[in-house]
């Protein structure tokens, strides 16, 4: 199993959109808005690596994600 944690920095106002699209990702565990640097952290969960990486990369290719910092699990 691999998981990872990304921190996700969103376009002004975008939090709420981003969210809903983030959440509809397949393998998406937990996704809540925060406060801070970031506005939304997300838990993802895969099988291997390699479905892992493409979940991170369709997360952040997401309309209104500006910036991301992936924390890899392992």
């Amino acid at each position: 199993m691999a998981r990872a944690c990304i921190l996700i920095q969103t376009s002004s106002g975008g939090v709420i959109e981003a969210l809903k699209n983030i959440r509809d990702v397949g393998k998406v565990r937990k996704a809540f808005p925060v406060y801070g640097r970031y506005d939304i952290v997300v838990f993802v969960e895969e099988a291997n690596l390699k479905e892992l990486n493409d979940a991170i990369l369709e997360i952040n290719c997401l309309k209104g994600i500006n910036k991301t910092e992936t924390l890899i699990e392992t």
